[in-house]
């Protein structure tokens, strides 16, 4: 037996989308970094983008960087952003641990120069196996430099030393004194 549908009519109404282009701050060169459907401006405020860097900068060699931005205002059909962190990509983390190394991560909270509160997760691989006290030693050093450089500059800055890889030159180089490493990372930075 054919069931019976009851249907209603209801007054819909539709808005009309249209596209929004996603703009870069302008460390990236105000670059158009993708496109969004949206039908109102609000809608957009507060939605985040990431993108790898590589793409961004044209750069291959920054593919396992992934760039994260955050919609702030919309100006003439234009989602303007801010950056809001970066992050490793998840299968390169997993190719730099091997068989015979130690792997140490952390993860803190660290206010910057300009009172913004950042997440750091640092990720450094030992070039061979080591004992506990060791890497708690090498955790607690990077914890204090990273603490030390966050506290003396701005988010901006700290971003941009990160994207470059300065900032992870210059902490390996200080943490092997402790015991011999082969990567220094920050595996993801992000402001709350």
């Amino acid at each position: 037996m054919a069931k019976k549908v009851i249907t209603t009519k209801k007054t819909l109404i539709k808005k009309k989308k249209k596209w929004y282009s996603i703009i870069s701050t302008k460390d990236f060169s105000n670059l158009e970094i993708g496109e969004t459907l949206a039908s109102e401006d609000k809608e957009l405020i507060g939605k985040t983008v990431s993108l790898a860097l590589g793409v961004i900068t044209g750069q291959i060699r920054k593919q396992n960087v992934k760039v994260m931005f955050k919609i702030k205002e919309v100006r003439e059909g234009k989602a303007l952003t801010e950056l809001i962190g970066c992050s490793l990509v998840p299968n390169y983390v997993k190719r730099c641990v091997r068989k015979g190394k130690s792997k140490i991560d952390d993860s803190f909270m660290v206010k910057t120069k300009d009172n913004v509160n950042v997440v750091v997760k640092p990720f450094i691989i030992t070039r061979n196996k080591t004992h506990g006290g060791i890497m708690t030693s090498i955790r607690v050093e990077a914890r204090k430099l990273i603490k030390e450089f966050f506290e003396k500059n701005t988010f901006n800055d700290i971003i941009n030393k990160v994207l470059s890889t300065e900032f992870q030159k210059e902490l390996k180089n200080r943490l092997k004194v402790i015991y011999p490493l082969s990567i220094v990372e920050i595996r993801e930075l992000k402001r709350k």
